[in-house]
Formats: structure tokens, sequence, C-alpha cells
């Protein structure tokens, strides 16, 4: 079954996003929405570690598209999902769970 894991804590303040990484499996969606979307430009070295093994194992990882414009923090087309888009994501998954 895929799960979308929604992160909208930083893990610069707290260590639930890393619990939520970390359930992750091949075929899951990871979705970093509000104060987690600062992963992006700034992120402690092991949830990095993560993120990039989790990548390998196939999870898919996005960013809120205006989270990241507000923080004026650059990205590639391919790895952002806007508003309307997340809202559609999040009714497509039988499970949510956010962190």
């Amino acid at each position: 079954m895929n799960v979308l894991y929604i992160i909208s804590k930083s893990p610069l303040e707290t260590r639930e996003p890393f619990i939520g990484i970390s359930l992750a499996e091949k075929g899951d969606t990871v979705v970093f929405v509000g104060d987690g979307a600062i992963v992006k430009q700034t992120a402690p070295w092991e949830f990095r570690r993560i993120m990039e093994e989790k990548e390998k194992e196939g999870v898919k990882m996005l960013f809120l598209k205006e989270d990241l414009d507000s923080l004026s923090i650059d990205y590639n087309e391919d790895e952002v999902i806007d508003r309307l888009s997340f809202f559609e994501l999040m009714q497509s998954f039988s499970e949510v769970m956010q962190f």
C-alpha cells in the first residue's frame, strides 16, 4: 500500500520529521510543506542522508512550490507540486500521515 507522508515541521526543531521520512517505503511519496520545506535548503546531515537513501529506494520526494517560493529557495520543476496538485494528491492516497 502506498502512503503519502506530509512533513510540515522542520527537522531543525523537532525529531518528528525523522520519524515520518524513516517510515516511507518504495512507492510512497513524501511532500515537504510549511516549515518542512526548509529541508530543501538546509537540513541536518542525518536527515539529508535518510532522504538520499529513501530516494534510492524509490520514495518520491516533493516540495510545495508556494512554500519554496516564499522562502526564496531555488528548485527544479520536477521536485515541486503546486497547492491544487497537492490537494489532488492527498485525495488519491488511501493513507496519509502528517509529521
